[in-house]
């Protein structure tokens, strides 16, 4: 069992002061040190730096970018939206506390979270969030926004690193190309758009790989000092983590036909929540399926989110859902992975690995 703590004194997740952003900054430096040459075999280009900036425009958007300099950017509104929809559900609805076991009563504050470009302090973005009297519960939100921060981050790192830009802009072109002529040749189309899809499932997995392995470091290194009642509860966070960005994506975004660039967030789900236990498996870890579907339907209680649904619907379509994610994964293997080898600067699937 998990010792029981306080976590660190809470601090508004730190964006008062901005370090919130500075300590993703620092996430992209450690991922940009364990893909360099010296610390990774596979990595045959050579060591390059990568920034991570933020985009002030009031969007929910994360892009890679490789050019003379590789960048990841990051809208400074998704990021606030993802702290606001955990302090939401961890302190106003109260529906995942039995991951810690308190139960006790505390006082719930909404407030507003204002932050300013420091370069441009016209340009300004904000949200609302619930914060709690109750250092438990705000501590409990932080890890949650954190590891869902860290998953959109390293997503966008994948892109970059795994060789996925260069092709990504070669049938993104294609494709649209191929959209403008007046008889165009759907079939083309349709394999632009996979394609495409294949590379984000590709760049999902592996975030998930990474936030669930790191998450599993810290337990079995004793880094965190979180209340939670036992390792289980703890093995979810990044699972719910995950779920959380889905969430933002479904209310925003979702499509569920295959001509479009993204992969219906119900697949993309369903993948990385396979990748997080299976990578748990290759450490004698595990955390039930059914547990994990269990926990993600507490989101449901938001206020506004009665209809997401994702547990039904993941149980309703299983089958459905397994074969168009191992659908792309097939292309990715079969004809994405040859092509992006000699981008790569991380091991690809089905060739190294």
């Amino acid at each position: 069992m998990m010792k029981k703590g306080m976590g660190k004194q809470f601090d508004y997740c730190g964006l008062k002061n901005m370090e919130a952003l500075k300590f993703y900054e620092q996430y992209v430096s450690s991922l940009l040190q364990t893909y360099q040459p010296s610390n990774n075999q596979y990595n045959k280009k050579g060591k390059r730096e990568l920034s991570l900036e933020y985009s002030w425009v009031d969007e929910f958007q994360a892009s890679g970018f490789e050019a003379k300099t590789d960048s990841i950017t990051i809208n400074v509104q998704l990021i606030l939206t993802v702290y606001s929809l955990f302090y939401d559900l961890v302190n106003n609805n109260s529906p995942i506390l039995n991951l810690s076991g308190i139960t006790a009563q505390h006082k719930c504050t909404e407030k507003k979270i204002i932050l300013c470009n420091p370069t441009n302090p016209g340009e300004i973005i904000f949200n609302s969030m619930y914060i709690s009297d109750d250092p438990i519960r705000n501590n409990l939100a932080e890890f949650l926004s954190m590891y869902a921060v860290k998953f959109i981050v390293a997503h966008e790192f994948s892109h970059v690193y795994g060789g996925h830009t260069k092709y990504y802009k070669e049938v993104a072109s294609k494709k649209d190309a191929e959209i403008k002529k007046i008889k165009s040749d759907k079939i083309k189309v349709l394999k632009y758009y996979l394609d495409i899809q294949a590379m984000e499932l590709d760049a999902d997995t592996f975030a998930a790989t990474r936030i669930v392995m790191e998450a599993l470091s810290m337990f079995k290194e004793k880094k965190i000092d979180i209340h939670l009642d036992n390792n289980a509860n703890f093995l979810k966070i990044p699972f719910l983590a995950m779920h959380g960005v889905y969430f933002i994506l479904r209310d925003k975004w979702e499509n569920d036909g295959e001509d479009q660039e993204h992969p219906s967030t119900y697949i993309r789900e369903e993948a990385a929540i396979g990748a997080g236990i299976s990578a748990l498996e290759q450490y004698e870890e595990s955390v039930d399926h059914e547990l994990i579907l269990a926990s993600l339907t507490e989101f449901e209680k938001i206020k506004g989110a009665e209809k997401d649904g994702f547990a039904e619907y993941v149980q309703k379509n299983c089958v459905l859902l397994h074969e168009s994610a191992e659908k792309l994964r097939s292309i990715f293997l079969d004809r994405i992975a040859p092509i992006i080898k000699p981008e790569s600067r991380m091991p690809i699937e089905g060739i190294d690995y």
